[in-house]
């Protein structure tokens, strides 16, 4: 059985599905393909390891496709201070205690309620399905395997395991980082793997006020991250990124549950709250990756499919949302008109407005990633006086703010 569709989308996270319901408002007939199911949002659960820190652009685009308010209705930290400074072995620059190499930016600077918020991914797919379940151009496929992609007609084909056919004018591979579409379309990409990798720690906080502010101590070996998270059941919790060699990443993993915790209160700055317990572990190598284009004949890439850049400020979901949203409001541009140049006209389109501000976010994270990542006296002077200068420019906060908080960005005309 073959069921026709204006757009297939493979994938269902976060990104895929907030393309899907921008095009489906808009009348587009669209299949949107998953292979696991989401889970259901239990409100005593303890905070999920995957969470993600959304700018104000992502929370605007998830107010148009109207999962915002499902977000709030479930749980969410917003986070209204972001500071960043170098941990210096042994002492800190300092004056009546206070970090004289700590920038802080604020949400008051800007005259915003909040900077963001820290969310768990799957407490946002879940608001954007409770969504697409009252869509009636938009049929979710969940779950499903594919079997095979059948891209060398004018038409791509998604064979599922059931025996279906989908078949459509164009289809977006939003189906993350080890993208199958992206092979499917031979799409080429160019990959480098960092000399780090990432330990995601859980954890539960004793008794205190639930915070928000987020923070990043630069090491040598790699930051020390802190995010806040929703306070669960009375109990306030924390997600702590502990960036370092593979081999130390390894070493923190062979720990036991108290063994770690006193090895992070060791560890981590002063700043770190009082810990009670872990909650959950989890790691991943850092690993830059770029596909060489964006799309290939009637073949689109969004989000991880199409990059995946340096975890360390936390850009790559609202790199993501950005991607969905463009490439909606360039469909959205061609009303319908699903011809071979309209569609490639569109695609080309999408790649000249995503690909220059995808690199530059790839550019800014390389640049903190070598020039904090080292122990190079040069450097190490050169850092933590533009820290502390920084610390003191009020007056530049502000813009750095718009940007980091993605005020800054132009959200497409359909949007607005």
């Amino acid at each position: 059985m073959q069921q026709q569709y204006d757009i297939i989308i493979i994938g269902a996270g976060m990104v895929g599905t907030t393309l899907a319901l921008a095009l489906s408002s808009k009348g587009f007939r669209l299949a949107l393909v998953e292979k696991q199911p989401y889970p259901e949002f239990d409100p005593l659960s303890t905070p999920d390891l995957r969470v993600s820190a959304l700018s104000q652009a992502s929370i605007r685009i998830l107010k148009h496709v109207g999962a915002w308010p499902h977000i709030l209705a479930m749980r969410a930290c917003p986070y209204n201070e972001m500071a960043v400074w170098e941990q210096l072995a042994g002492h800190k620059l300092s004056i009546s205690g206070n970090r004289l190499n700590k920038t802080l930016f604020s949400a008051k600077q800007a005259k915003l309620s909040e900077l963001g918020y820290i969310i768990e991914n799957y407490i946002i797919q879940r608001a954007l399905h409770l969504v697409v379940q009252k869509q009636t151009t938009l049929d979710l496929f969940c779950p499903a395997h594919i079997e095979q992609f059948i891209l060398e007609k004018q038409n791509p084909i998604v064979q599922l395991s059931d025996q279906t056919q989908l078949t459509a004018n164009l289809l977006v591979g939003a189906d993350g980082a080890s993208s199958a579409v992206r092979q499917a379309a031979n799409i080429g990409i160019v990959q480098s793997d960092y000399e780090q990798h990432a330990f995601v720690i859980t954890v539960a906080l004793q008794d205190g006020p639930q915070q928000h502010i987020t923070w990043q101590a630069f090491t040598p070996t790699g930051p020390l991250a802190f995010l806040p998270l929703p306070r669960v059941n009375g109990k306030n919790y924390a997600s702590l990124v502990w960036y370092n060699h593979p081999e130390t990443i390894e070493q923190l993993k062979q720990l036991n549950s108290n063994q770690l915790l006193r090895t992070i209160q060791q560890s981590f700055p002063e700043e770190l709250p009082a810990l009670e317990q872990i909650v959950a572990t989890g790691s991943f190598p850092l690993t830059k990756r770029h596909t060489r284009t964006y799309s290939s004949h009637n073949t689109v890439l969004i989000g991880d499919a199409a990059h995946t850049i340096n975890p360390l400020a936390g850009q790559g979901a609202n790199l993501g949302f950005m991607d969905a949203a463009v490439l909606a409001d360039s469909i959205i541009n061609e009303q319908f008109n699903f011809t071979t140049t309209s569609i490639s006209r569109l695609l080309s389109i999408y790649e000249k407005r995503r690909r220059p501000d995808n690199t530059r976010m790839m550019h800014i994270m390389d640049m903190f990633y070598y020039l904090f990542s080292n122990n190079k006296t040069p450097l190490k002077l050169i850092r933590n006086t533009g820290l502390t200068l920084a610390n003191l420019a009020r007056p530049f906060h502000k813009p750095v703010i718009k940007y980091a908080s993605g005020l800054s960005h132009q959200l497409p005309a359909s949007f607005q």
